[in-house]
């Protein structure tokens, strides 16, 4: 199965909000920090729970609140940066360690939270880290030992 096929459908709307992020920082690709705007303005997804109850806010996601910017140039269209392919690679893994087909918003949440510049860029703005890292690993366990 392509990695594509195993989104779910939460996790294809994440992408589209991070590629409306993109678009809105005049960016033509679309790089993990967009990834976490996306997760922190999707709302009813159960990786938007943790990041709200740790405080994360969208104006604390957003590009110019996280420093640095893709290492990328930009391509032709709105493609992801490399770093991004690297995260959905890595979010895909996760659902594999948790033995879920399909890859959710929080598998993408979890790989973010290993990204040296996202967990350190958050911890700036006060933001509990581990404790989220947590939360979103139990959430993902749990699910996994009621079988969903």
């Amino acid at each position: 199965m392509q990695l594509f096929d195993r989104l779910s459908g939460s996790t294809r709307n994440t992408l589209l909000l991070a590629r409306t992020a993109a678009t809105t920082r005049g960016a033509m690709s679309v790089d993990v920090i967009d990834v976490l705007t996306g997760l922190v303005t999707q709302s009813g997804t159960e990786a938007a729970r943790p990041l709200s109850d740790a405080g994360v806010t969208a104006s604390i996601a957003t590009p110019t609140a996280i420093a640095g910017k893709s290492t990328t140039q930009p391509v032709l269209g709105l493609a992801f940066t490399d770093a991004t392919k690297a995260l959905l690679l890595a979010a895909a893994e996760g659902a594999d360690e948790f033995q879920d087909v399909r890859v959710t918003p929080e598998h993408l949440l979890l790989a973010l939270l290993q990204l040296s510049l996202v967990p350190s860029s958050l911890a700036e703005h006060g933001i509990n880290v581990d404790s989220l890292r947590t939360s979103v690993r139990s959430f993902l366990g749990e699910k996994y030992r009621q079988g969903e």
